[in-house]
């Protein structure tokens, strides 16, 4: 996942992330949303306010 429409994640959910202001998804969160998205279990580790 490069981009937030690569995603997958419902349209609901992408203009609350555009509301948001995020514009790329941060590296954690293109190795976790793809994971969660499949129903499996994530932990992972990333700098404070880094996504």
């Amino acid at each position: 996942m490069r981009s937030w429409t690569e995603s997958k994640l419902s349209s609901e959910l992408l203009k609350v992330v555009d509301r948001a202001g995020y514009k790329t998804p941060s590296p954690i969160q293109m190795a976790a949303i793809p994971l969660g998205l499949q129903q499996r279990d994530v932990i992972g580790v990333a700098e404070t306010r880094s996504g």
